[in-house]
């Protein structure tokens, strides 16, 4: 059997454009599934928790994640693993630029019956009070951005569909 390389020095030029098409596309979508691969690895050996996480615990840049999803969401006809990657993707709206190495999560116990009585942890809650903030500030974002993150993978699935042309 000849190499895709050597088929392509013999076949006709007009023949030669859509080999070569699809071959870069394979490839673009084969980096893409690869990078999607690297970032269910991490989130598979540590699941997110109800945190905030920094950006550069990704294994790329968020954006390029999810046009990763989308374009593999442009591709995926099989519903089960559509609705895999659409969920996968969804938590990247939980990673954000300049939160530090140390994840932003409530402090533990705030919610416990014991820091419920009264006058008990107060002296805990007034140490906490910044990082209950910072994490207040950042979970907010958190619904906006899973909002504009399901937009973007529901044009790439419509997209799938013939419904939008994104060209």
């Amino acid at each position: 059997m000849l190499s895709m390389d050597t088929q392509m020095r013999y076949a006709a030029p007009e023949a030669a454009i859509p080999a070569r098409s699809d071959d870069k596309e394979r490839k673009v979508l084969s980096g893409a599934l690869g990078l999607i691969l690297k970032y269910a690895n991490a989130l598979v050996e540590d699941p997110p928790e109800l945190e905030i996480r920094d950006e550069r615990e990704l294994p790329a840049a968020k954006e390029s994640l999810v046009n990763c999803f989308r374009l593999v969401l442009m591709h995926e006809t099989r519903p089960q693993w559509r609705e895999a990657f659409y969920n996968s993707a969804l938590k990247l709206a939980y990673f954000w630029p300049d939160i530090g190495p140390e994840r932003l999560t409530l402090p533990s116990g705030l919610f416990s019956r014991d820091s419920l009585a009264l006058g008990s942890g107060a002296a805990d809650l007034e140490l906490d009070q910044d990082r209950i903030r910072r994490f207040s500030e950042a979970y907010a974002k958190v619904g906006p951005e899973t909002d504009r993150i399901a937009e973007l993978l529901d044009e790439s699935i419509m997209a799938l569909q013939g419904l939008v042309d994104l060209a």
